[in-house]
């Protein structure tokens, strides 16, 4: 009978989803022989705290992740209101259509990073929410 490299299988079963009986098969070791070892050995245990750890490391990179992207979102959009505070101080008059476009961005940057302004805030206390057409939409 040749050698049983008992740590590579442990391994196996702890790091995949591959069943004991999978592994008997696969290593041509006895069921009972591969069952009655993981028992004594926690195996079992020991994958479930290798998932869980796997299962929060991946939790933590995600969320991470979600986190550098709202980052850059928003480190954007301040970029973006500063390009529009430049506009807005220089001498020469705007057209209709620059104010309109301007306004649009900055509805969007607003939007972007969840600001309210005061009758927003009010709507939000179960006030009637009233729009007014701006001059330039006439």
């Amino acid at each position: 009978m040749s050698s049983v490299d008992w740590q590579k299988i442990k391994r196996e079963y702890i790091t995949t989803d591959i069943s004991l009986r999978e592994l008997a098969r696969k290593y041509d070791i006895n069921s009972n022989t591969i069952t009655q070892r993981a028992r004594r050995e926690s195996w079992r245990e020991e994958r479930e705290k290798y998932v869980r750890k796997c299962t929060q490391m991946y939790a933590k990179k995600t969320e991470n992740s979600a986190v550098s992207s709202a980052e850059r979102v928003h480190a954007t959009a301040n970029k973006l209101l500063d390009k529009i505070d430049q506009l807005m101080g220089l001498d020469d008059v705007l057209a209709p259509r620059d104010l309109k476009s301007i306004s649009a961005t900055l509805v969007d940057v607003k939007g972007i990073l969840g600001l309210k302004d005061e009758q927003e805030q009010k709507d939000d206390d179960g006030l009637k929410v009233v729009f007014v057409e701006a001059p330039w939409d006439r």
